[in-house]
């Protein structure tokens, strides 16, 4: 029998970040690669992940501290926290020793929350595309005339770029604690089934939504994923694109997502693995070969 010491990969996010648990990448040139979820309890999106003070949203702080990551035993300050934080040595260094690569690489996994926030929270019935770094183009089959109640580029590159901030000062705030091996995965692009994308929006924002469509949530996904990518960009994260996986002629393939139009199939959860996570694993820096 042989025994390795693997690294480990952390994913967090609500129940995407679910999908990763218990997978063993096997490497040829170096130990295999531990996928372990930081569960999210409630969803969190872009617009909340940090609060008012800047300080990282408090679902995220309580996953993490879940992990033995982030921890603030009692009678610490709470903006002191940093990774592996703890007022005894002794536990540091167990929490510490948890991991072969310290800090272990931490994945945030972006839901559809915030599609559906968009959808019910914005101030126009449809907007025009922005034309931005990063950003892909709109399928030809999702694109058609605006709706007479929209919103100009201006207009929605200041919206969205809005909902990104707190997101992106949430990358600060985790490398600023240690995660200098930070990723983040792309907002999966969402199913064009509309009875299926009126259940998950009625169901997730609170609300039953008069205006869902397939049109408005890609081009929020859209414009989104180039925001986060240039947050990741100015912030020293990995943006890991899963559209060009996911989708055909810029619609989500067939075979991606399951029945309930959110959540991917397992086969596609190992192609985003070994084509997306283990290359930023890689070039992050994690354990040499044994």
């Amino acid at each position: 029998m042989q025994v390795r010491r693997a690294e480990t990969v952390l994913f967090l996010g609500e129940s995407h970040a679910l999908s990763y648990a218990e997978r063993v990448i096997e490497r040829d040139d170096a130990p295999p690669l531990v996928c372990q979820p930081i569960f999210l309890a409630q969803a969190v999106a872009l617009s909340n992940f940090t609060n008012d003070r800047e300080q990282l949203n408090g679902q995220v702080r309580s996953a993490l501290r879940s992990a033995r990551l982030l921890v603030d035993e009692p009678g610490s300050p709470a903006n002191g926290d940093g990774i592996f934080t703890a007022r005894t040595g002794a536990w540091r260094f167990v929490a510490e020793m948890r991991y072969a690569v310290r800090p272990p690489m931490l994945v945030v996994c972006l839901g559809s929350y915030e599609l559906f926030l968009a959808l019910r929270d914005y101030p126009a019935d449809d907007f025009v595309l922005p034309t931005t770094r990063f950003i892909h183009p709109l399928a030809r089959s999702l694109q058609r005339p605006l709706l007479l109640d929209h919103t100009n580029e201006h207009g929605a590159t200041k919206y969205f770029t809005e909902r990104v901030k707190p997101f992106q000062i949430g990358l600060q705030r985790l490398r600023e604690r240690g995660f200098t091996r930070l990723a983040v995965i792309s907002i999966l692009p969402p199913t064009t089934d509309v009875p299926t994308l009126a259940h998950n929006v009625n169901a997730l924002s609170g609300v039953v939504s008069p205006r869902v469509c397939p049109e408005f949530l890609y081009k929020a996904a859209l414009i989104l994923n180039a925001l986060v990518a240039q947050a990741c960009d100015a912030e020293g994260a990995q943006f890991l694109d899963a559209w060009p996986l996911l989708t055909r002629d810029g619609v989500a393939r067939d075979d991606v997502l399951l029945a309930d139009g959110v959540h991917l199939r397992d086969h596609v959860i190992e192609e985003l693995l070994e084509q997306l996570v283990v290359p930023a694993a890689n070039r992050s820096g994690g354990l040499a070969a044994v």
